[in-house]
């Protein structure tokens, strides 16, 4: 015969609401001291009833601060600034090239215009007197500036004597004049007179006594007026010309500029013949068909 257990004799066991499951509660079985009122208001007691006691400081550390905002924030790590630093390293040694090109291709370009305006320059005295500046007396560089808006240099000037023979003049000599002076190139002072340099050389066959733009045989687009210089040659703002054109050191990469009579600018390649730039530096010589 089987013997069923009748459901009015089993064990029962006490249920503890859900929140017995949180901090400073435990479940109680039937018969154990933690199962009466008091003992469970004693251990209740001794878990909460201190503030500030070891249990809750271990709690609110482990747990992070929120901000004035709400939100959780945490600092970056070393190696995770190592690693942003070196993303940074790499990203500018990509950009620095192009930077400095950029930057080149800038001043390639000042420089150009530089030299339009002392083409402008020169075909503004050439409408008023006929020929190019004759730099007998008075230097070339100094006849233009009226024209490059720096007429009080011209203004200084004694044109009665040449730039080496007259106190003024040499005192003017460490005047420095914008446009023959290369934004790449580094200014610098030539001896004795400590005179500013220049790099713009002129053409002696054109900036000479009687010589007109109909002297240029060639053609005034097939003939060179000025050419770009480095400061290392030594040439000053306030001498005349000193120079036939010719294949010069390259201030930059791409090449030196060449101003022709007809105020064309063109970028020369290092690399231009010497035997060419002596044929465009003639007006007459008929080299260049």
């Amino acid at each position: 015969m089987t013997v069923r257990p009748q459901m009015g004799n089993a064990v029962k066991f006490n249920r503890e609401p859900e929140d017995s499951l949180k901090i400073g509660r435990r479940p109680t079985w039937p018969g154990s001291p933690a199962g009466s009122a008091s003992a469970r208001g004693r251990q209740h007691h001794s878990l909460t009833s201190f503030p500030g006691s070891a249990w809750e400081r271990t709690a609110s550390e482990a747990l992070p601060r929120p901000d004035s905002d709400g939100s959780h924030r945490r600092g970056l790590s070393a190696i995770e600034l190592l690693v942003v630093i070196a993303i940074l390293a790499v990203v500018a040694a990509i950009l620095m090239p192009a930077v400095l090109a950029a930057q080149e291709a800038a001043r390639r370009t000042a420089c150009a215009n530089n030299f339009r305006q002392i083409g402008l320059a020169t075909a503004g005295y050439v409408d008023a007197f006929g020929c190019f500046p004759p730099s007998a007396v008075t230097p070339w560089t100094v006849a233009l500036t009226p024209y490059l808006e720096d007429a009080q240099v011209y203004d200084a000037y004694d044109h009665r004597a040449d730039p080496f023979s007259d106190p003024a003049n040499i005192s003017l000599g460490a005047e420095s004049v914008k446009p023959f002076v290369c934004p790449s190139d580094s200014e610098q002072r030539v001896s004795p007179f400590d005179w500013v340099s220049s790099n713009v050389a002129g053409n002696v066959e054109l900036f000479r006594p009687n010589s007109r733009p109909q002297s240029c045989v060639d053609g005034l687009s097939r003939t060179g007026l000025c050419v770009e210089v480095s400061a290392r040659k030594g040439l000053t703002q306030i001498e005349g010309p000193r120079l036939y054109l010719g294949v010069e050191d390259g201030i930059h990469p791409a090449g030196f500029q060449l101003l022709f009579a007809d105020g064309s600018v063109r970028l020369m390649p290092h690399n231009t013949s010497a035997s060419l730039m002596q044929a465009l530096g003639t007006p007459r010589g008929g080299e260049i068909e």
